[in-house]
C-alpha cells in the first residue's frame, strides 16, 4: 500500500488481499505467473469476499468506492442490490467502452483481456471513467466521466523550473535504463524514484544521478522544482506531471496494454512525447507540449463531478429516518495479509 495513500485516511484500515500483476524480472508483465498466482489464490480471494461481507455489515457504509479492485467487482456483481450499500467503481480504464477512445493496432488478445477484466471490476457498480479531457458520459454503460483525482497536495505546491529531471519507474528493472542513459550523458542531473527492495531511502551514484525509493511527498517536491519529468504510463504519474505543466516523456511498462493504452492517449492530447526506451535526450530536445492549461482547468472541475455522482448514487438512501445508525468505528486489524 503507497505510504501517501494510508497517511492520507485518518481512519481504521483493514486489508484484503486481492489479485495483482507479476512482473519478468522487474519490467514487463509476465502473464502466465500472474494467471496462475490468481489460480492458485482463489480461495484467499474468496475469503475476502466473505471479509468484506462482514465489513459492510458492521460499518453500514452509504457507498463503497472501488478503486479498480476485482474483488470488490465481484462482490458488488454477486450481492442482490437491495441488500448492499450502492458501489461506484473508479478508473480510467472504464474508458475502453467509448467511442472516441484510442485504440492500439495489434494486440488484440491483451485488449480482449483487459476489457474482460474492468468488466468484472465494474460489476454491479456505477463506474466514474477518469480521463485526461472533458468528454461524453456512456449512460448505456452505466458511466460518467470525470477529471484525474489528484492528491490535494499537487495543488498546494509552488512551482519553479530548476535544471534537474526527475524519472519515476515503479518497476525496478528499468533503473540500470537510466544508469546506462546516465553513463553517455554525465553531469545532467537526474532524480530517480524506483521501488527496489532494500534499496536506502536515497543514494547517489555520481555524477548527478541519485535514486530514491518511492516517497509520494518527495516524488512531488522534486517533480514540481524540475525540468521535465520521464516516467513509465501510468495515468496518475502522467496527470500530476501535466497538472505542474511539467514536459514529460513517458515509457510504456513491457507487455502492458493499458499503459500502451495511456501513453497514446497522453500524446494524442498534448500532455506527453512517447518512448518506447529510457532515451531521456528525447525529452529535452522535445517541442513544448500544449495541453496543460486546458488539462489544469478540466482537473480543477473533479471534486466536483466525483462528489456530485457519489450523492447521486446514493440518492435518498442515507436520508432515510429508518436507516440504522452508523456504528462505533470497526477495529484496527489486518484481515488478510
Amino acid at each position: 500500500m503507497p505510504d501517501f495513500f494510508a497517511k492520507s485516511f485518518d481512519v481504521p484500515l483493514l486489508v484484503l488481499a486481492s489479485p495483482g500483476f507479476i512482473y519478468r524480472e522487474g519490467r514487463s508483465v509476465d502473464p502466465f505467473r500472474t494467471a496462475t498466482r490468481m489460480f492458485r489464490d482463489l480461495g484467499t480471494y474468496r475469503r475476502s469476499l466473505r471479509d468484506l461481507d462482514d465489513l459492510v455489515a458492521r460499518c453500514r457504509p452509504d457507498v463503497v468506492v472501488n478503486f479498480l479492485d476485482p474483488v470488490t467487482g465481484l462482490w458488488a456483481g454477486t450481492r442482490r442490490r437491495a441488500n448492499r450499500p450502492p458501489v461506484v467503481a473508479v478508473g480510467h480504464q472504464f474508458l475502453l467502452r467509448h467511442p472516441t477512445y484510442v485504440r492500439k493496432e495489434g494486440g488484440w488478445l491483451q485488449t480482449f483481456g483487459l476489457q474482460r477484466y474492468v468488466d468484472v471490476v465494474g460489476l454491479g457498480s456505477h463506474r466514474l471513467a477518469l480521463s485526461f479531457y472533458e468528454t461524453n458520459d456512456m449512460p448505456e454503460h452505466d458511466t460518467t466521466v470525470c477529471p484525474p483525482l489528484l492528491r490535494r497536495a499537487v495543488s498546494h505546491l509552488p512551482v519553479t523550473h530548476g535544471r534537474h529531471i526527475v524519472a519515476y519507474v515503479i518497476n525496478h528493472g528499468y533503473a540500470e535504463d537510466i544508469r546506462a542513459w546516465h553513463r553517455k550523458n554525465p553531469g545532467v542531473e537526474l532524480h530517480c524514484f524506483h521501488d527496489r527492495p532494500g534499496a536506502p531511502e536515497s543514494e547517489e551514484v555520481g555524477g548527478g544521478l541519485w535514486f530514491h525509493r518511492l516517497h509520494g511527498q518527495r516524488f512531488l517536491e522534486y517533480m514540481a522544482s524540475g525540468r521535465g519529468v520521464v516516467c513509465t504510463a501510468g495515468f496518475e504519474s502522467i496527470s500530476e506531471a501535466a497538472y505542474l505543466g511539467k514536459p514529460a516523456m513517458v515509457v510504456p511498462v513491457e507487455g502492458h496494454i493499458e499503459q500502451q493504452l495511456n501513453a497514446i492517449d497522453a500524446c494524442r492530447c498534448g500532455l506527453a512525447v512517447p518512448s518506447t526506451q529510457f532515451d531521456i535526450g528525447r525529452l529535452l530536445e522535445a517541442a513544448p507540449t500544449t495541453g496543460h492549461q486546458r488539462f489544469r482547468e478540466w482537473v480543477d472541475r473533479a471534486e466536483g463531478i466525483f462528489l456530485g455522482t457519489l450523492e447521486r448514487v446514493v440518492g435518498p438512501r442515507a436520508k432515510s429516518p429508518g436507516r440504522p445508525k452508523v456504528p462505533e468505528p470497526c477495529p484496527v486489524q489486518e484481515i488478510a495479509a
